[in-house]
């Protein structure tokens, strides 16, 4: 039956090679040509030169300024040389060289081709993109031209798999026949020469083209990535709102676990969008690139299927579709297998967005998490996550271990079924050729259908990865400029906010700011003041009227950025808002310079740029910091003060050339001395820098400005009560009644009066006058230079100390230390023994069923010769299939057989008993059940040491990041940790512990080959030991520069991840700003930064794949030449062994290069989790059981401070020799300039900064010999930037539970974010259920009706002063007895100020010692003595009135700097 099809298959064959030739010429034209970008008959595709894709000659505003400019960099030389260098790599060998010599370097790296940009590629998917049309189909669509010559390369290449099993079993024929006539065996033998070169062509070719097909699917990864952040970052700057992002499939799954009975908070279906966009950019992004780069499995495995099922029915005639009818019952269990396999992977990827988003949230509050005390409380909260997550993975293997099982024994009873027809009901005898060829095919089909399922999972997880994605993109976006400006002729105005189930609203708003004038906002804490400029710059919905806003085209806008042009373009904006300014409540900074924060894109002018930090008082401030305005802020500003914060922020509006400012209550940051500054310099100066400028300012220091003022707003619960000139106001008689709530002191005191001058005092800091900050940088670098004995006149620039270092990044190897690291997780060292022992033994399971074939057709006497015709064959056919197979990763590892000690057995084995058909199938069949079961043991068994170490890693990451130093936060960007956390944590979750199981099974096999082969023909030891020196020489060439690459690319994805981050918290600014395309240019310009090493690292992958194959097949050809030429002394079995196994040897020497090398790069990510497990830890959360405090300590709060020295670094105090000593109960105020050291006292109390000398002894203990957790449980601090956690109320108040519901809204009410109507007693408390009913009392605007009332992300669905009253409410329910405040009540309104005041006077914080940092001198003029600090020193410490009473000094001067002296002596009176 086979020398039927003989002739035919090597017509195919030969046809075959004949068209992959063809094909390789015509790939290296179309690379040449790069025809994936065709013209369209608009051009619309034309493929526009790089500089202009790429920006090379232009970099944003945004970028650091350690990024690599592109034109720095080197064209990538891919589309510039021969076809044959693309066909081989070989262009990549120059940076394999320079690796060779030198460790790799980002100015290494190529630029990306033109046609890998991802400009050129949005614009290919925006042609594609159609409403209602899946991101699936879009995609699909884009990329329909390279996915087409994928499908066709992946055929061509499954045709030739077979091609060395074809030909192999040719050549042993001819030496089989050698005994024949002279001329035959001469004509045999040069066919014999001809098979073994077209072997070899087809081997290459094979190769060749598997390399090519993997290259295309990595270049639609690339491109694939690039244009998905484009869309990403396109879509984050337009999305609705800041807190949260729905997803239905999520809200299903958290249903699913409540069903199952698995813990769900109640706010978990709704996580976090910034926790999610960065799992799409890592996680989502990796399955999604990975997965289009395999993507040709996807039509190999069902050809290969295909195939073979034609193959076994040329062998076994009608017998093969007997067996093959079991597929009939397979294809329905598989279907409800994948069903819940998908199932699995939604609850999965919910559970992992979940976690990243309370790490990222952990990580934006972490200074507020450690000042509480909390961090034992997160951790335990993100484990809880954690062990969900691994649970969830655990459900996933159980699932792909069932798929496994059925995909394993499938084609094992198909066999089994088409023996038993072809030789108990036609009558056949099962001879060797049939029977080895068939287990041959059938091992093919078997890794088809064991591996098609892998990559059908890995299938669904990119799609369901890209069904996330879309469902981001598909999100409700902010309401168009166009609908707001151009719609609607009412007289009046309605806008409501985007989120919670009661969103708060402005109604009937009828307002018009007066052109070049100063406007007032004004009204209680949350009436909407803020509100009313998120509405003008488009963060609230317009529901009636219009807004009128001076705006633009904003393609107009692009035209005059000739570098932005194409993105502004491609983002499809109309009108965009022009000429406006915003300056959030919360101050929005980048993680940049203080220059860098404040120019924002514009030019630097260096007279208006000293104008600015003059009229901003900033100029004492940058005396103050050592590296000026050149000091890094880092994230969110960590390293400048609320007040410095403002300042910075206004500073960046005033200097920008915008008409229009509006200002989010830039004043109540800053002592009143400040405010006047900023008030009579900034805000009202009449130099040029604000000659004609409209300015809009929200504020609650009402009287300070109303006397300046051109237009005053007043409003109330979202509508305004009242509008108009301040003196036509004052004249109707409708002024003081409406400011009463507000304000308690009447108007003519602050309006009469007139501000003093404080610009001396602010700004003419000694020995700075008229020195600029360029010329103070100069001096400052030419110090720094002396000081190191170096020539300050030379280079400076490198004497720029930074805050946020460059990533670290390893060299050379990967250490041992770092193997040790995972090895020691997985297990000791027993679970190591346990792997050998499961991976031998599944090799003899394996082995025992091929012996088992030859044992039964050795009961035929079967003939040995056939006998090694038909070994070859299965050996060879393994080869080729598992060589498709490994690409695909899983939980579960079918691993290929190993068939070597098999044919010895079978090589030796003699004659045997006769036995019935059935009895030597069930055997066979038994067996094969048996392998199957100890298969998936040993997945189980590996699994858990995978789970084991998964949660190791991330238990001990997690405690050693929330443990770290400030300075550690400070110092780090948020995108490397979150890196961590989601990128290299799905990398150990997923890959790690899959692929050291491969290398154990490749080092297996190979050994056994090799003592096979060499007690059979020693002689291949000399070709082994040559071959092994060639491999070891091309993956130690490959791997010093591979390493490199990975790290540099690990490195790569930080920034963006960063950049998010930052994207995420500034989007209202960086919308009303209008510089959106200044985020999207930056975000493409580092998703290519990033997939210029990405790119380099797969080129080398191919570079070594096609050496180390080609080695292969000269090894397969010269043991084929060397049999031919000694025909005559060696028979067909032992050509047989020779050759199949120098087969085997080679591509199991291939994998293990491969795979080793592959785990090198995954441990790549254990290497950078290390990095962070050596981080510089805080002193410990707990001290020895003796040194404990007791329960009641401190049963006082008298604090006793002496010599205390606080450094921020080594050898700069901040305070100095501070002494003072307060008693139980006492109310000290804390005051002085900005900079003075208040806020460094307060963190002093808490040890979040440690003392460099001095202590601080509370109720008696040295607060350094007790444990911080301890100690910080024990004290509460309100925060001047109060932080709120995505949760509910009553999470907020008290995360550890320790609290009654009464007490909590006691707090609530005590805070006034539960307002009385009618007098109540103070120690009344208010349950849930007479909170909602009870007539007497009146909620705020927009507060809470529930204990479980939602706060969303950030507390962004509250008003900055409603948050610090929360926080306050935290400080009530704790109850301490040492309670901190750093200017808690800046952001609401005086009457309420007035409120919280007395609350803090009342019976609430009587027994309780309380530090008050304020800014507002009458809020603190009443209390015990007043603590006046001076440059870290006390100036004053006394009573209000013993200070009031000296004539020079400092709080009375500020006092009467302030306009408040009259106010505060009649408040002491």
């Amino acid at each position: 039956m086979w020398g039927r099809h003989a002739t035919f298959r090597a017509n195919i064959l030969t046809a075959t090679t004949l068209v992959s030739l063809a094909h390789m010429v015509a790939h290296g034209f179309v690379q040449r040509r790069a025809l994936f970008m065709r013209a369209e008959a608009d051009g619309s595709a034309q493929a526009v030169p790089n500089d202009e894709v790429n920006g090379d000659e232009e970099v944003t505003p945004l970028a650091r300024h350690t990024d690599q400019r592109p034109s720095q960099l080197a064209d990538t030389p891919e589309h510039n040389t021969s076809w044959l260098s693309k066909l081989a790599f070989s262009w990549a060998g120059t940076l394999l060289t320079i690796g060779a010599r030198r460790q790799l370097e980002v100015s290494d790296m190529y630029n990306l081709a033109e046609v890998d940009a991802a400009v050129p590629n949005w614009r290919r998917y925006l042609r594609h993109r159609r409403a209602g049309r899946s991101l699936f189909i879009t995609v699909a669509r884009t990329f329909a031209f390279e996915i087409s010559m994928q499908a066709v390369l992946a055929a061509i290449t499954t045709l030739l798999n077979y091609a060395a099993p074809f030909f192999l079993q040719r050549i042993i024929r001819v030496i089989e026949g050698n005994g024949s006539s002279e001329d035959a065996a001469a004509g045999g033998l040069r066919n014999a020469y001809v098979c073994a070169i077209a072997m070899l062509v087809c081997t290459i070719c094979d190769s060749t083209l598997e390399s090519q097909t993997l290259w295309i699917g990595r270049k639609i990864g690339i491109r694939l990535k690039g244009l998905m952040v484009a869309e990403l970052s396109v879509k984050t700057l337009r999305r609705r709102g800041k807190g949260g992002w729905d997803d239905d499939d999520d809200d299903d799954d958290v249903e699913d676990d409540a069903k199952d009975g698995e813990k769900s908070d109640g706010h978990s279906a709704q996580a976090a969008a910034d926790g999610k966009i960065m799992n799409l950019l890592t996680a989502d992004f990796q399955r999604v690139s990975e997965f289009a780069s395999y993507l040709h499995q996807m039509h190999m495995l069902p050809l290969q299927l295909a195939i073979g099922v034609w193959y076994i029915y040329t062998l076994l005639g009608a017998s093969a579709l007997v067996g093959l009818s079991i597929c009939v019952v397979y294809l329905p269990l598989s279907k409800l297998l994948f069903e819940r396999l998908t199932k699995i992977e939604n609850k999965l990827n919910a559970i992992s967005d979940e976690r990243v988003t309370e790490i990222t949230e952990l990580l934006q509050g972490i200074k507020a998490i450690k000042l509480f005390g909390w961090e034992s409380r997160f951790t335990e909260k993100i484990d809880e996550r954690r062990e969900r997550q691994l649970g969830q993975q655990w459900r996933l293997m159980y699932e792909w271990a069932k798929i496994s099982i059925a995909s394993t024994l499938l084609p094992m009873l198909v066999l089994v079924l088409s023996f038993a027809t072809y030789t108990m009901v036609f009558g056949h005898t099962l001879t060797a050729e049939v029977a080895f060829t068939s287990v041959s095919v059938f091992q093919i089909l078997r890794t088809a259908l064991e591996y098609l399922p892998g990559h059908v999972t890995w299938g669904i997880s990119a799609y369901v990865s890209l069904n996330r994605i879309g469902s981001y993109l598909n999100q409700p976006e902010v309401q168009s400029l166009e609908s707001r400006v151009l719609s609607g002729n009412e007289s009046s105005a309605t806008l409501n906010s985007d989120g919670g189930k009661a969103p708060f609203a402005l109604q009937g708003i009828d307002v018009q700011f007066p052109e070049g004038g100063l406007s007032v906002i004004a009204g209680p804490t949350g009436s909407g003041k803020s509100s009313l400029l998120a509405g003008l710059i488009g963060e609230m919905t317009l529901t009636r009227g219009r807004v009128l806003l001076p705006t633009g085209d904003a393609r107009q806008l692009g035209e005059q950025e000739a570098q932005y042009g194409d993105v502004v373009g491609l983002a499809g904006k109309g009108l965009a808002i022009r000429n406006i300014a915003y300056v959030a409540q919360e101050a929005w900074l980048r993680n940049a310079t203080i220059r860098e924060n404040i120019l924002f894109g514009e030019r630097y002018d260096q007279q208006r740029y000293e104008e600015v930090l003059r009229a901003c008082a900033l100029k004492a401030d940058l005396r103050i910091l050592r590296a000026g305005d050149q000091t890094e802020i880092g994230e969110r500003g960590v390293t400048l003060s609320g007040g410095q914060k403002q300042r910075v922020a206004l500073a960046r509006a005033v200097y920008s050339s915008r008409r229009i400012l509006l200002i989010d209550d830039c004043l109540s940051a800053v002592d009143t001395h400040t405010a006047k500054h900023i008030l009579m310099e900034c805000l009202l100066g009449q130099t040029p820098l604000m000659q004609g400028r409209t300015r809009v300012l929200v504020t609650h220091h009402v009287k300070m400005c109303l006397p300046f003022a051109q237009f005053m707003v007043m409003l109330r619960e979202g509508v305004v009560v009242m509008k108009g000139a301040p003196q036509e106001l004052q004249q109707l008689g409708v002024f003081s009644e409406a400011l009463a709530d507000i304000e308690c002191v009447s108007v003519e005191e602050d309006v009469d009066s007139k501000p003093e001058s404080s610009e001396s005092d602010l700004n003419n800091a000694k020995g700075t006058q008229g020195v600029t900050e360029d010329e103070h940088n100069i001096q400052r670098l030419q110090k720094i230079a002396e000081q190191r004995g170096l020539d300050p006149h030379g280079d400076l620039s490198a004497l720029e100390g930074t805050l946020v270092e460059d990533e670290e990044r390893e060299s050379g190897y990967v250490k041992f230390s770092v193997w040790l690291e995972y090895l020691s997780a997985c297990g000791d060292y027993s679970f190591w023994i346990g792997m050998l022992v499961f991976t031998v033994v599944e090799q003899l399971a394996v082995v025992m069923q091929y012996y088992w074939v030859r044992v039964w057709v050795s009961s035929f006497g079967g003939s040995d010769d056939n006998l090694a015709a038909g070994m070859s064959l299965s050996m060879t056919g393994m080869g080729s299939s598992f060589h498709a197979a490994t690409t695909a990763p899983s939980f579960g590892i079918a691993t290929a057989p190993q068939p070597a000690a098999a044919a010895a057995a079978a090589a030796a084995a003699g004659g045997t008993a006769q036995h019935s058909t059935a009895y030597w199938l069930g055997m066979y069949l038994l067996i094969g059940i048996a392998a199957t079961a100890w298969d998936v043991c040993k997945i189980v068994f590996m699994f858990r040491g995978s789970v084991r170490a998964s949660r190791s890693l991330h238990a001990r990451l997690l405690r050693s990041v929330v443990r770290a130093t400030p300075r550690f936060f400070d110092s780090t960007p948020l995108g490397r940790i979150i890196n961590r956390f989601s990128r290299d944590m799905q990398t150990i979750d997923e890959m790690a512990m899959d692929l050291i199981s491969w290398c154990i099974s490749d080092l297996v096999a190979i050994v056994s080959v090799v003592v096979v082969i060499t007690a059979t023909a020693p002689e291949f030891m000399v070709v082994a030991g040559v071959v092994t020196v060639a491999y070891v020489l091309v993956a130690h060439y490959y791997l010093t520069s591979s390493r490199e690459l990975k790290r540099i690319e690990s490195n790569s994805m930080s920034p963006l991840l960063s950049l998010f981050g930052e994207l995420i918290l500034g989007v209202s600014t960086i919308r009303a700003f209008g510089t959106t395309h200044y985020y999207v240019k930056e975000a493409l310009d580092r998703i290519t930064a990033h997939n210029r090493p990405f790119n380099m690292v797969w080129a080398c992958n191919r570079w070594l794949s096609i050496r180390i194959e080609a080695i292969g097949a000269v090894v397969s050809f010269s043991c084929t030449l060397l049999i031919l030429t000694n025909i005559h002394r060696v028979d067909a079995a032992l050509a047989g062994f020779v050759m199949s196994y120098a087969l085997t040897f080679s591509w199991r020497m291939l994998w293990l290069v491969r795979n080793y090398s592959t785990n090198e790069l995954n441990m790549n990510a254990v290497e950078r989790m290390t990095q962070y497990l050596g981080v510089e830890q805080e002193a410990p959360l707990h001290v020895s059981a003796a040194a404990t405090p007791p329960p009641s300590w401190p049963a006082t709060g008298a604090v006793r401070i002496e010599n205390l020295v606080i450094e921020y670094s080594p050898g700069v105090p901040v305070l100095h020799e501070l002494s003072l000593e307060v008693a139980h109960g006492e109310k000290i105020g804390v005051v002085g300039r900005t900079g003075a050291g208040k806020s460094t006292l307060s963190l002093a109390l808490l040890r979040f900064i440690e003392a460099a000398h001095g202590r601080v002894l509370l109720d008696g203990r040295d607060i350094s010999k007790v444990g911080l957790e301890d100690l910080r449980r024990r004290v509460t601090i309100i925060p001047q930037d109060p932080v709120l956690f995505n949760g509910s109320i009553r999470f907020n108040l008290d995360p550890l539970g320790e609290s009654s519901d009464e007490l909590m809204w006691d707090a609530l009410r005590r805070a006034h974010l539960v307002r009385e109507r009618e007098s109540q007693t103070a120690s009344a408390a208010v349950s849930i259920a007479d909170a909602a009913l009870e007539p007497g009392v009146e909620r705020m605007a927009g507060v809470f009706t529930s204990l479980d009332a939602e706060i969303r992300e950030g507390g962004q669905n509250l008003s900055l002063g409603q948050r610090q009253l929360v926080a306050l409410a935290r400080a009530l329910v704790r109850r301490s007895r040492l309670i901190v405040m750093d200017e808690a009540t800046a952001s609401v309104d005086f009457d309420t100020d007035d409120r919280i005041q007395r609350t803090i006077r009342g019976p609430e914080f009587a027994n309780s010692t309380l530090f008050c940092i304020a800014h507002r001198l009458r809020t603190v003029i009443d209390y015990d003595r007043i603590l006046v600090l001076d440059k870290g020193k006390v100036a004053e410490f006394d009573t209000p009135h013993a200070l009031l009473q000296r004539s020079d000094g400092i709080f009375r001067s500020m006092c009467e700097g302030s306009g408040e002296y009259t106010i505060c002596m009649d408040l002491l009176m």
